[in-house]
């Protein structure tokens, strides 16, 4: 299988979690943790095993979380991050995925308009911690 027709099947695969993933965790962000829970990570267990789904974090208090790690494949690793890199309460801007569960990221997404839906994806396909293209 070439480079290419398995960069693509890896792309299909990470673009359905991450699909999920968006769902629930943006649909999460809008209920406000407790306003005593500011600046402390909270964890959540999404499912019926020992492990924990998710973690997220209210860093200035106003009671909407501004980052959230998920857990994308249920192996007790947070993988998918999510994060406001624009200042925007509301709305998650900036998404990494790392499928592989290094220190380097497969996959980042970017929203650079506050509008639904992402502008940029970069890919690093080789971990090399360089991105290999910009989409």
């Amino acid at each position: 299988m070439s480079a290419l027709a398995r960069l693509t099947r890896t792309a299909r695969r990470a673009v359905t979690v991450i699909t999920l993933t968006l769902a629930a965790a943006v649909g999460g962000a809008i209920v406000a943790p407790s306003a005593n829970a500011a600046g402390t990570w909270q964890y959540w267990s999404l499912d019926s095993d020992r492990y924990y789904d998710a973690a997220t974090i209210d860093t200035d208090g106003n009671g909407y979380w501004n980052e959230i790690w998920y857990d994308g494949d249920n192996d007790n690793r947070l993988d998918i991050h999510l994060w406001n890199s624009y200042g925007g309460d509301w709305l998650l801007e900036s998404m990494t995925f790392n499928m592989d569960e290094d220190a380097y990221s497969e996959f980042l997404l970017l929203d650079t308009n506050q509008a639904a839906g992402y502008e940029w994806l970069y890919t690093n396909s080789n971990d090399d911690n360089y991105w290999d293209s910009v989409r």
